[in-house]
């Protein structure tokens, strides 16, 4: 419901069709895209983490 709130003053320009259906999609849109990167981002940083990470040497010093 957030979403709605703050685009509600924007909303009133547009048709009302738009201005209920527009900031659920673009919230879902947004989220969709976060999801995505934070997937990509997390295995990614895993593997670089794992590939840099100089865990023999720490331990052996």
């Amino acid at each position: 419901m957030g979403p709605v709130g703050v685009f509600a003053p924007i909303a009133e320009t547009e048709t009302q069709q738009w201005g209920v259906v527009g900031p659920l999609v673009l919230a879902w849109l947004v989220l969709a895209e976060l999801r995505w990167n934070a997937a990509v981002g997390y295995s990614s940083h895993c593997t670089s983490v794992r590939t840099t990470s100089p865990d023999g040497p720490a331990i052996s010093v």
